[in-house]
């Protein structure tokens, strides 16, 4: 078991996020608290059946509950996320309000494809890079269905602990906008606790 600390700059006015997450014997996260810079929190718990798969995410953020459900490809890969449709409200069309996030995978089992969709609106899609050590390398965010990038990031890695895990990553951000916006350097910094 361990215990993952991650802090972060997610924005310059948001200043510092951290990220204090716990792990079972399997490797599986089972309670995460994030913090931000600017004063707010969530506490995120996850439930697992007997052979490791993701059953539920809670999110408990200002009192209120966001229950996540999971299906799952042949592999034992997550290939769609929902919102609990219980929690949320109907629109003015009286349709139930979903989220839904769905993945894709290469040979390797590495996420290289997410796409996020908000009342079957394609919102966004994010493709991912990988370096032969399985560490993500890049990202590309396309909003909505546009064909060109809104944003790409690349990642290099300039710590790692004795059991190799990585300390230290730093992002370099190019925003093609519109808007086009300062994006400060994403820099993560872990600390891992093994027990």
């Amino acid at each position: 078991m361990k215990q993952l600390q991650e802090t972060y700059r997610e924005s310059k006015e948001n200043g510092l996020e951290t990220d204090i997450t716990d792990f079972d014997i399997r490797g599986n996260p089972t309670q995460s608290k994030k913090t931000g810079g600017c004063g707010c929190s969530a506490k995120y718990e996850y439930r697992y059946d007997k052979n490791g798969k993701k059953l539920e995410l809670a999110i408990k953020n200002d009192q209120r509950l966001f229950p996540f459900t999971y299906k799952y490809d042949t592999s034992g890969r997550i290939v769609q996320e929902t919102v609990d449709t219980k929690m949320l409200k109907l629109n003015s069309d009286n349709e139930v309000m979903q989220d839904k996030f769905f993945y894709k995978y290469d040979a390797s089992g590495n996420r290289i494809q997410e796409d996020y969709y908000f009342e079957q609106e394609h919102r966004y899609r994010i493709l991912y890079r990988y370096n032969g050590n399985h560490l993500l390398i890049g990202e590309e965010y396309f909003y909505g269905d546009d064909k060109k990038p809104t944003t790409q990031t690349s990642y290099h890695y300039t710590a790692f602990d004795a059991k190799g895990n990585w300390l230290r990553r730093v992002g370099d951000v190019k925003d093609f906008g519109p808007p086009r916006q300062e994006i400060p350097e994403p820099v993560v910094i872990r600390k891992i606790t093994y027990y």
